[in-house]
């Protein structure tokens, strides 16, 4: 559960940064791209390697479908969070969670506001709400999470 308050914490530090190496930024968004998405690749290989069943595939259409709507990382991220209690290495998340966070707001410091944080910090913890429910279906998460980050994988060479 400490990984909550770390990705939470890790938000400041990471707007800090980007407000005072705006120009070093500017040079690099290219490399932040790449960094971003190579966490992302990494996330998704760890999944697949740990997780994988064919029925997965449904669940990897649903989190495409659902990327169409919600393309902010951090809902796909908090469904890999609570992959932490059945499994997932909690520490090697936080630390790559943590990088993304440096990365992506580093990336994009001129849209980020104080709303788009806190809806970030929502999205993480929406997912949370799982926890409590007696879900069945091992393979209906990971599936999500993957078709997800798939999207915004895309997302990020839409040419913005």
């Amino acid at each position: 559960m400490y990984e909550i308050p770390i990705i939470i914490f890790i938000f400041i530090p990471s707007i800090i940064l980007a407000r005072l190496t705006r120009e070093e930024i500017s040079h690099g968004k290219t490399y932040l791209k790449l960094l971003c998405n190579i966490i992302l690749a990494v996330f998704i290989f760890i999944i697949l390697y740990s997780s994988f069943e064919p029925k997965m595939f449904f669940s990897i259409a649903l989190g495409l479908i659902l990327g169409f709507f919600i393309f902010n990382p951090y809902l796909y991220l908090g469904l890999i969070a609570i992959l932490t209690y059945s499994g997932f290495p909690r520490g090697l998340f936080t630390i790559l969670t943590s990088l993304f966070t440096l990365s992506c707001i580093s990336l994009y410091n001129k849209e980020i506001s104080w709303k788009l944080i806190v809806f970030c910090i929502i999205l993480f913890l929406i997912p949370y709400i799982f926890l409590a429910l007696p879900l069945n279906i091992p393979w209906l998460i990971p599936g999500i999470a993957i078709g997800g980050i798939f999207h915004v994988v895309r997302e990020n060479y839409s040419g913005n």
